[in-house]
């Protein structure tokens, strides 16, 4: 229907053209004798009465004239136009950027690459290809970041994360700090004696996206966990989830590189002499601050619920990060705990789904023998609040859990995982 429409305007002025014609050809057949031209077509020459001929020559100039002012507006674009500019103010960016960095090094490592996809949407902003594991590897790089994640809600990642980084610093003597970059923000929530304090002060997780934030001011940020003052968390807020948002927008449409932002700061000596893991908790989707997360991280670690449609999460989860590999670091899967098990050993739904997910080709070498069980009933205080993390009762119930993390880490990065 749109394109019979656009046929039709584009002939309007032809078909009203030659209506006008055939009525005045039609007229001048049946009485050449008495034919007279229209009366403001008589007027244009003073008065005097042209033939026949010159009014159908000049009709069809008229015609063809508006037939063409019609075909330009309908082909011109203004938005298209406009694009197109911006287009080639990129492509004369790319080409400055290709010339200054192509075979350069970028100062956190990664070596910089330049590929376009003509297909679909055009040229793209150059991504980079990161050559190995942001810090395991020797140099400064002592401390272990880890992102735990998954893309399926509901799981327990936040629980894992606070609980862990509690264990570290409490019964394995590491010095640990827990970044909360979930949007909902329930870690900061029930992990700060106050939640409210860094977000008055807008010091959140969000300065870690801006460019003028110093590492030297990384400080400001932290906050000790309640009931685990050793481990430092840097809180997040209600502008966190707009944030993620308007750095995706510049990537895409401004095509800013925002993946490193974290690299930028935490990969220093401010982090690399005061802690021995840095834990993320990411939020269930691939926000900025995920990504950046796992750009910044030598692993990651996969809390699942013990149902099928988690064990298909977390399949979907593994796939997907992997095929980030073009554009960002990968970091190396951990494994895959089993969180809120209703008794270890496990029985019924929850055995035969750990049955699976251990079956499964990819995944099911990388799963905890260890569970973590149902723990919520086990954590209010004598007051009725909800303790998240730091407390005896937490410690035990993510004991085995957190021993058998530090042995695989032993094995993926002797040097960083002895226990003190």
């Amino acid at each position: 229907m749109k394109k019979l429409a656009s046929y039709f305007l584009r002939l309007f002025p032809l078909i009203i053209g030659v209506a006008i014609l055939l009525s005045q050809i039609i007229g001048y057949v049946k009485s050449p004798d008495t034919y007279r031209p229209p009366a403001w077509f008589v007027s244009l020459f003073g008065g005097a009465e042209p033939g026949f001929l010159l009014f159908l020559v000049f009709m069809l100039f008229v015609a063809l004239f508006f037939w063409a002012l019609f075909q330009a507006y309908l082909f011109w674009d203004p938005l298209e136009v406009s694009a197109q500019s911006r287009v080639r103010k990129i492509d004369d960016r790319l080409n400055y950027v290709k010339r200054r960095f192509e075979e350069s090094v970028h100062p956190t490592g990664e070596v910089r690459s330049f590929w376009y996809d003509r297909e679909q949407t055009g040229k793209h902003y150059e991504f980079v290809q990161m050559h190995d594991r942001p810090t395991v590897n020797g140099g400064e790089g002592r401390t272990t970041f880890l992102s735990v994640m998954n893309l399926k809600g509901g799981v327990g990642k936040t629980i894992v994360s606070a609980n862990l980084a509690a264990w570290l610093a409490r019964r394995a003597g590491k010095h640990v700090l827990v970044i909360d970059l979930d949007f909902q923000g329930t870690l900061t929530d029930y992990c700060l004696e106050d939640p409210e304090d860094p977000r008055r002060e807008g010091m959140t997780a969000t300065k870690l996206h801006d460019p003028s934030f110093s590492p030297k001011s990384l400080k400001k940020l932290f906050r000790d966990m309640q009931h685990a003052p050793e481990v430092q968390v840097i809180g997040t807020g209600a502008m966190q989830d707009i944030t993620d948002s308007a750095l995706q927008h510049l990537f895409i449409f401004e095509r800013e590189e925002v993946r490193l932002s974290f690299r930028r700061l935490l990969h220093t000596r401010a982090v690399f002499t005061h802690f021995d893991y840095v834990i993320f908790d990411c939020p269930p989707r691939f926000t900025s601050s995920c990504v950046n997360a796992l750009a910044c991280s030598d692993f990651y670690l996969m809390p699942t619920i013990l149902d099928a449609n988690s064990t298909q999460a977390v399949l979907h989860t593994e796939e997907l990060v992997k095929k980030m590999a073009p554009y960002i670091h990968v970091p190396e899967l951990v494994g895959v705990v089993a969180n809120k098990a209703y008794r270890s050993p496990l029985i019924g739904g929850q055995l035969h789904a750990y049955n699976s997910l251990k079956s499964k080709k990819d995944v099911g070498s990388t799963v905890f023998e260890s569970v973590i069980k149902s723990s919520i009933p086990m954590m209010f205080d004598k007051e009725g609040d909800l303790i998240l993390a730091g407390n005896d009762k937490a410690m035990e119930i993510h004991d085995e859990v957190g021993r058998e993390f530090l042995r695989r880490m032993s094995d993926m990065a002797p040097a960083k995982a002895t226990v003190s």
